[in-house]
C-alpha cells in the first residue's frame, strides 16, 4: 500500500453517527473485523481482550439504550431509529489473562485504543462507518448480555453504512475542538494542524 492510500484511508475514517440503517452488516464483517483486531499490537503481548458481535435487530436495540451518543451536540438526542448502527462490536477487558493489573499504565494499557482504531480503519475499508463509544450504561449492558463480571466493559464500537457526509476543519481562532453540524446537516471535525502538533525536530536532510 502506498502512503498516499493510507494518508487517504485515515482522512475517510471519521466518527459516523448516523447510518442507513435498512443496510445490514453481515456476521463475517464482524468476524473480519475482530481478525485485524486481534493481529494488532498488544501490551506485553498479553492480548487480554474479547469480544461480542451483534448484529441481530433487536440485540441491536439493547446495546442502543445503553449508550450516550455525542456530547458536543448538546440539542442532539442521538442518532433516529431509521439512523442506528446496524451492528456493534463490544469490546471487553478479560481481568483473568496474564496480569492486566500489572501492565503499563491504565488497566489493559494501550490495547482497547489500539484495536477500536483497527476496527474503525477495518469498517472504512469495506465501506462501512463507525464510532467508537466509551459512555456506556455498563451495569445495564452487562445485565442485557450476561456479561461475566470477570470481563471489563471496555469501548463499544457502532457499525453500519455512512448516512452522513463529514468533513475536516481547521481548528478555529478559539480553539474549540467541539464538532458541529452546518444548515445541510452535515457533519463537521475540527483538526490541529501538523505544525501546531510538532514542537521541535531534529531531522538532517
Amino acid at each position: 500500500m502506498k502512503f498516499k492510500d493510507l494518508h487517504n484511508l485515515f482522512v475517510e475514517c471519521r466518527s459516523t453517527r448516523r447510518f442507513i440503517n435498512n443496510v445490514s452488516i453481515p456476521g463475517q464483517d464482524l468476524h473480519d473485523l475482530v481478525e485485524i483486531a486481534r493481529l494488532t499490537a498488544s501490551s506485553k503481548n498479553q492480548q487480554p481482550l474479547k469480544y461480542i458481535l451483534i448484529n441481530d435487530r433487536t440485540r441491536c436495540a439493547d446495546v442502543f439504550g445503553c449508550l450516550g451518543w455525542a456530547k458536543a451536540l448538546a440539542k442532539w438526542p442521538g442518532p433516529e431509529e431509521s439512523e442506528r448502527p446496524a451492528a456493534y462490536i463490544i469490546i471487553l477487558g478479560d481481568s483473568s489473562v496474564g496480569n492486566s493489573l500489572s501492565m503499563v499504565g491504565a488497566k489493559y494499557s494501550v490495547d482497547p485504543g489500539i484495536v477500536a482504531q483497527s476496527i474503525m480503519l477495518g469498517a472504512k475499508a469495506k465501506s462501512l462507518g463507525g464510532c467508537v463509544l466509551a459512555s456506556i450504561d455498563r451495569d445495564k449492558l452487562r445485565e442485557a448480555f450476561e456479561i461475566e463480571n470477570k470481563f471489563d466493559i471496555l469501548l463499544i464500537a457502532a457499525i453500519g453504512k455512512p448516512g452522513e457526509k463529514i468533513f475536516i476543519e481547521p481548528m478555529p481562532a478559539d480553539g474549540s475542538p467541539n464538532y458541529w453540524r452546518d444548515d445541510d446537516d452535515n457533519h463537521h471535525v475540527p483538526k490541529r494542524s501538523a505544525e501546531e502538533l510538532v514542537i521541535s525536530e531534529y531531522i538532517s536532510e
